[in-house]
C-alpha cells in the first residue's frame, strides 16, 4: 500500500508539471518580453545607484553649492550628527587611510619569545613591509597590519605553516579592532545594563586620574613601595640561588649570603623620601578638548577613548603641576576660547589644536616649603604645540603660528614656543621655533645641563641629586668593607 501511494503521488506530480509547462507555452511572447525588459531595467537601476561613501558625499557637497549652503545654514543638524559619532570608525568616514582593515592574525606564538625576536622573524619571512605589528603575549597571538588587501593576502600565504620553535604557525585574516566611538558601538554600550551612577565631582574625577595616591599619607606610600620592592628583590634572590646552586658553579655568594628571615641574598637600603611632594613636575603634556559644559578647554583628559569619554578639564587645581605651568595655562585657556581654530577631536578627526607639552627649567637648589616646591614662577618654560592641519591653507597655518607666538610674548614664565604641525595620517609635518629658545636649563649637583624639549631627563631635580649622592656613598661604603664580592666569571 505504501508503494502504491508513492506511485500515485508521483503520477500526480508529473501531471502538475505538464500542465504548468503547457501554461508557459501558451503565454504570449509580448508579455514574456515585457517581463524580461522589466527585470533587466531593474538590474540596471540597481547597478546605476551610487554607493554612499564618505569620499563621494564630500565631493558632492563641494561641487553642489546648494547642498553646501544647506549644511552651512543648519549647524545644529551638523552638530547633532557629529555627536552621534562616526559610522565606520578609524577615520574611514573622513576618507583617511587605516591599516586596521588589512590585518592578519598569526599564532600560536611560543611563550618564551619577545617582541624583538618576533618582529625579526616576521620581517625576515615577508617580502613586503608590515605597517604595524601588535603582539598580544598573554593570548599567544600577533596581529600584523598592511597597506592594502593584496599585501595582506600575500603575507597570509607567506606566514601560514611556518615553524617557530616547536609551534607551527597559522595565519588568517583578522577583522579590524572595534572603534569604541562609532555609532554602533556607542548604541551597544547604551543597550547594556546601566552602570552605577558616578557621584564624584568633576574635580574628584580629574584628581583620581592624575593623582590617584593623593588620599594615602606619604609615609604610607613610602612603606608600600618599600614592601613591594622587597618582595621583588626576594624573587630575584630566589632565582639567583637556583641558578648558582650546583657544585661547579664559580659564583657562590647568592647561596652563602641568603638570609632566612628576609629571603634576600644582598642587603637592601630604606627608601629615600622626597622633600618636595607637590609642584615638582617639570614636564607635563596637556590635551585640548571640551569640558562637561561643552566649552573649549586645555588641561588633562578625565576619561579614556576606550570608555567613550573625551572630556578635558582644567589642570590648574592639580597639586603636582608647577606654578609656572599653571600660570601659562591661564593664558592658554583664554587663547583656545578666542582662537580661530577649533580643538581636535580624536573621534571625528575634526579640529586642529591637539596637545601642548610644557617643560620647565629648574635647579636642585630651588626652595621647598611644607613639601611644596617654591620655584621661580617666571623660570624658563618651553611650550611645544601640536597642531593637526586638516587641509587648511598655508595662510591659515601662518595665523595659527602667530597665535602661539603672541602667547609666548604675553606670558612672562614662557621662554620659548615651538609650533609642530602634522596631518592626521602620514609623516608629513613641520617643526618651527616661533618664539625664544627651545632649550631648558637644568642645574643638578653644580652641573649645568641644556636639555632639548623632546629629551628624557629626570623630572624631579632634588631627588635626582639625592639618588646620585646616595649611589656614591654606597659605593664607598661597600667597597671599603668588602661586603659584596662580584666574581669576574659571573
Amino acid at each position: 500500500m505504501v508503494v502504491e501511494g508513492c506511485k500515485r503521488a508521483n503520477e500526480e506530480n508529473i501531471c502538475d508539471i505538464e500542465t504548468k509547462k503547457e501554461k508557459l507555452e501558451v503565454l504570449p511572447k509580448s508579455e514574456e518580453t515585457e517581463d524580461k525588459i522589466k527585470v533587466e531595467s531593474d538590474a540596471e537601476q540597481v547597478k546605476s545607484e551610487p554607493v554612499e561613501t564618505p569620499e563621494k558625499i564630500k565631493e558632492e557637497n563641494k561641487s553642489d553649492p546648494v547642498k553646501l549652503e544647506e549644511n552651512k545654514a543648519d549647524p545644529v543638524k551638523l552638530e547633532a550628527d557629529s555627536k552621534l559619532g562616526p559610522v565606520l570608525g578609524h577615520g574611514q568616514d573622513k576618507g583617511l587611510f587605516t591599516s586596521e582593515i588589512f590585518k592578519v592574525e598569526l599564532g600560536p606564538i611560543p611563550k618564551m619569545i619577545g617582541y624583538g625576536d618576533l618582529k625579526k622573524f616576521i620581517t625576515k619571512n615577508l617580502t613586503m613591509k608590515a605597517h604595524k605589528i601588535k603582539y598580544v603575549k598573554q593570548h599567544g597571538k600577533v596581529f600584523i597590519c598592511f597597506a592594502n588587501d593584496e599585501e595582506r593576502d600575500l603575507a597570509r600565504k607567506q606566514l601560514d605553516g611556518l615553524p617557530l620553535k616547536k609551534e607551527t604557525l597559522v595565519a588568517k585574516i583578522a577583522g579590524a579592532a572595534k572603534d569604541k566611538m562609532t555609532r554602533k558601538n556607542r548604541d551597544e554600550a547604551k543597550s547594556e545594563e546601566p552602570k552605577k551612577p558616578d557621584l564624584r565631582t568633576t574635580k574628584e574625577k580629574l584628581l583620581d586620574v592624575t593623582s590617584p595616591w593623593r588620599q594615602i599619607p606619604y609615609d604610607k606610600q613610602v612603606t608600600d613601595k618599600f614592601d613591594k620592592s622587597k618582595s621583588n628583590c626576594a624573587k630575584i634572590s630566589n632565582l639567583l640561588k637556583h641558578a648558582t646552586n650546583y657544585r661547579s658553579c664559580p659564583v657562590s655568594w647568592p647561596v652563602e649570603n641568603i638570609d632566612s628571615t628576609t629571603k634576600l641574598s644582598f642587603p637592601m637600603e630604606e627608601c629615600i623620601k622626597a622633600d618636595a611632594v607637590h609642584g615638582y613636575r617639570n614636564k607635563c603634556e596637556f590635551s585640548y578638548g571640551r569640558n562637561e559644559e561643552k566649552e573649549k578647554m586645555v588641561g588633562f583628559r578625565v576619561g579614556r577613548y576606550v570608555d567613550q569619554n573625551l572630556t578635558v578639564e582644567s589642570a590648574c587645581d592639580i597639586c603636582i603641576v608647577r606654578e609656572s605651568m599653571k600660570k601659562a595655562l591661564v593664558f592658554l585657556e583664554e587663547h583656545v576660547k578666542t582662537s580661530k581654530f577649533d580643538v581636535y577631536c580624536p573621534a571625528s578627526y575634526e579640529g586642529h589644536w591637539q596637545t601642548v607639552m610644557m617643560r620647565s627649567s629648574g635647579s636642585d637648589q630651588d626652595p621647598i616649603e611644607d613639601g611644596v616646591l617654591k620655584a621661580d614662577v617666571n623660570s624658563g618654560l618651553v611650550l611645544t604645540f601640536t597642531f593637526i592641519r586638516n587641509e587648511i591653507s598655508d595662510e591659515e597655518l601662518a595665523i595659527a603660528r602667530s597665535e602661539v607666538k603672541d602667547i609666548g610674548e604675553k606670558c612672562e614664565s614662557i621662554s620659548g614656543v615651538v609650533f609642530n604641525w602634522k596631518n592626521t595620517r602620514g609623516k608629513e609635518g613641520e617643526r618651527t621655533l616661533v618664539y625664544g629658545t627651545d632649550l631648558i636649563v637644568a642645574q643638578v649637583m653644580g652641573k649645568k645641563f641644556e636639555v632639548s624639549p623632546d629629551s628624557f631627563f629626570q623630572t624631579h631635580y632634588h631627588q635626582c641629586a639625592k639618588l646620585y649622592n646616595e649611589l656614591g656613598s654606597l659605593g664607598t661604603k661597600y667597597c671599603q668593607k668588602e661586603k659584596i664580592r662580584i666574581s669576574q666569571n659571573f
